[in-house]
């Protein structure tokens, strides 16, 4: 996945943020990278006669890295004032992504018979 890109937050002299209600954020900055995706999947079928044996092997593809979150800057000297419960002033969050998943693998053999 991609990375998520760099975050400027800036409150600066008088200016005032006012929040009213719970669970409220006055400034959330957040930068997010992306997640790994999935591999594909992969298959195989054999067929073996009387005196042959034959392998079948079979992979799935591999899911990637995640990104990483970016970096996040936040200046404030402005005024925040956030009135109910649970509210924050500032959040800042940089979240890396999640890996990515694998994909399946199978294999099957049919008429196998081993003199």
């Amino acid at each position: 996945g991609g990375s998520g890109f760099e975050v400027d937050v800036f409150n600066l002299g008088t200016a005032e943020i006012w929040t009213k209600q719970e669970r409220s954020i006055g400034i959330f900055a957040q930068s997010v990278g992306g997640g790994g995706g999935a591999g594909g999947a992969g298959e195989s079928t054999g067929k073996t006669d009387d005196s042959e044996v034959s392998v079948n092997l079979s992979l799935g593809g591999s899911g990637k890295v995640g990104g990483d979150g970016g970096r996040i800057v936040v200046e404030n000297s402005g005024y925040i004032h956030t009135e109910a419960a649970y509210s924050h002033g500032i959040m800042a969050q940089s979240i890396g992504g999640s890996g990515g998943v694998g994909g399946a693998s199978g294999t099957s053999a049919k008429d196998s018979n081993v003199a």
